[in-house]
């Protein structure tokens, strides 16, 4: 005895049909949310943007120096300096204008980095692009500034952390005619 189907082959092709669109529906409304709580969880971390009016404003104000947001070595007449942090990675990009009088001690201690690292020495993400901090540092494109007058320093190594060792330095793109600086510190990697 044949048995019937209650529904018909294309009825049946119709409800496959319809349940791989909810499917998909589902998936995509699932993908949706999470790329929300994504964007909504990076902003929950991202640091503001700190500004201070001079070197030793940055020093009292919000603990910037002796935490190492901030290194104790800007020039005395740092000002208008910005700085943006990324607490995640313990990286940080910064910006200030400077008396190029103080070239001389400013960068006393640095070595000027070679062309051929520009690219591996770009600063890590600090999450959204800020305005004042170029674009062609980001990238890794270095040699664009020096074209614009800047040479690129890299600081000594800095030793940190309690129970794992983390080294540490800054790179630093000085224009010291127009005494205008971008500064970035990442980590080292052997």
């Amino acid at each position: 005895m044949p048995v019937s189907l209650p529904f018909t082959t294309r009825q049946i092709a119709a409800i496959i049909g319809i349940c791989a669109g909810l499917f998909c529906a589902l998936a995509a409304a699932v993908l949706l949310a999470l790329m929300g709580i994504g964007h909504w969880w990076g902003s929950l971390h991202e640091s503001p943007t700190f500004t201070y009016g001079s070197s030793t404003n940055a020093i009292r104000r919000g603990g910037a120096t002796p935490l190492g947001w901030i290194p104790d070595f800007l020039p005395p007449s740092a000002k208008n300096i910005r700085e943006k942090r990324n607490g995640e990675n313990g990286t940080s990009i910064i910006t200030f204008e400077f008396d190029a009088a103080d070239f001389s001690s400013f960068t006393n201690g640095f070595v000027t980095v070679p062309k051929s690292r520009f690219k591996e020495i770009r600063p890590y993400r600090i999450y959204n692009q800020e305005p004042w901090f170029p674009k062609v540092i980001l990238r890794g494109d270095l040699h664009k500034l020096v074209t614009q007058g800047f040479t690129i320093y890299q600081t000594p190594i800095e030793y940190s952390g309690q129970r794992h060792l983390t080294k540490k330095r800054w790179y630093v793109a000085v224009n010291s005619e127009k005494g205008v600086c971008y500064m970035w510190r990442r980590y080292v990697e052997d």
